[in-house]
């Protein structure tokens, strides 16, 4: 449940994200630079955008493969908080890799199916 949550979150946050690049490129159009900048973060958001689609999927089908999408994509982002010295980025996207790894132990190991569920669920603070 904890994936789920914390995916949608995050697909709220890039969409108001996305529209606030979408505002920068309509006004800044003068400014080549700006607007190219706006743009290729435009494409970023989209990207991370799907990679939290499949996470998400994945978390509602019990599928380890489409979760690794999350991981992929907060792994990302924890990387791109060492290269840019973003404390808070890097612990923002641990605060959001972990249960994704998590998540992913246990349907790997047989612990997390839909099966089991209705047994783990209760194993979550969100309930």
């Amino acid at each position: 449940r904890a994936v789920i949550i914390l995916d949608t979150i995050n697909l709220v946050l890039l969409v108001i994200q996305m529209l606030l690049y979408i505002a920068v490129v309509r006004a800044e159009q003068s400014d080549r630079k700006m607007e190219m900048a706006a743009r290729s973060m435009l494409r970023i958001c989209a990207m991370e955008g799907l990679l939290c689609l499949i996470s998400l999927w994945g978390a509602l089908s019990f599928s380890k493969t489409m979760v690794v999408a999350g991981i992929v994509n907060f792994g990302v982002g924890v990387a791109a908080g060492f290269a840019l010295m973003s404390w808070e980025g890097i612990l923002i996207n641990l605060l959001f890799l972990s249960p994704h790894v998590l998540l992913f132990m246990e349907i790997q190991r047989g612990i997390m199916t839909e099966e089991t569920y209705q047994n783990e669920e209760h194993s979550c603070c969100c309930v």
